[in-house]
Formats: structure tokens, sequence, C-alpha cells
């Protein structure tokens, strides 16, 4: 299956939560949380990389939301949204999905022109027509965002 993923409201705008979605013949949108994303703010702050933020928060989103479709996903493509660090994203995706040992899908980034109905998903979600399908918390993030255990990263899935 190929499903195109597109986000609402930019992770760098911590003042709005950032949704972000997959459509295709399936939908799922993830939520996260104005208040979470100060939080990872924070945490890149104290380690002295706060350009890093951005980038390993958009990819540990990514990862949050193809996590429990992999199985089925086969080709994904990631709207555009951070020019010129497409790379930087893709390899932090993929050594996400390496050390869970997932299927690994092929990532393309390109324009999503038109309104396909992955802007709509997200979208909905993002002005609250629809609740999204998971509320990502802090715990459930850092650890992907930081080199922390990742046993306790399999805890909190299983949990």
């Amino acid at each position: 299956m190929r499903v195109e993923i597109d986000q609402s409201g930019k992770i760098e705008n911590t003042n709005r939560a950032t949704v972000i979605a997959f459509a295709n013949e399936i939908s799922y949108a993830i939520l996260i949380p104005a208040k979470v994303k100060r939080q990872l703010q924070e945490v890149f702050r104290r380690q002295g990389k706060p350009r890093l933020f951005v980038y390993k928060t958009f990819a540990a989103g990514l990862f949050l939301l193809i996590n429990g479709h992999l199985a089925k996903i086969k080709d994904i493509v990631i709207d555009t949204e951070y020019t010129g660090h497409e790379k930087q994203i893709k390899d932090i995706l993929l050594e996400l999905i390496r050390r869970d040992r997932l299927p690994e899908p092929n990532i393309y980034f390109q324009r999503i022109g038109g309104k396909p109905k992955v802007h709509y998903v997200a979208h909905d979600v993002f002005s609250k027509k629809k609740n999204a399908d998971k509320v990502i918390g802090f715990e459930e993030i850092v650890v992907l965002v930081t080199k922390k255990d990742r046993g306790h990263q399999r805890r909190l899935k299983n949990a």
C-alpha cells in the first residue's frame, strides 16, 4: 500500500498543536500537543542542540504515525515541509524503524499538490472537526528524540 503524509501546524510553532496524518485506502492521524512540543524544545535547548528540535520531532512524529501500520505500507510519500532537510529526516526515521526491526518502506518527499485526502484528514483534526486517532504524550516521544533506553519505549508501546 502507498500512503501520503501531511502535516498541519508546524512543529516549530509551539503555541499550537501539530497534526501528522496519512491517507490512502485507510487514514490515521496523530496529534502532538503544544505543551509536549514546548517540553521537547526545552530538552533540545538543555542538550545544546536547539536546531535539531524540529527535524527530530518531525521524524519521531512520522515514526509514531506509521509504526503500527508498517506491515501494510510499502511506499510513503511525505509532503515537503522542511526543504533541504529531507535526507536528515529520512535518516532519523529509518534509524527508528531499523531499531525496532520493522519492515522498511520506500520513503519519498514531494509536494503533494491539490487537495488530496490526506490534507483533509490532517486539517480536520487540526481544526478540531475530528479527533486524532492518537494523542502523543511527552514520555512516548522523548525516548525517540533522545538516545535514551529503547526498552522504555517498547514498554510504553505495549502499555
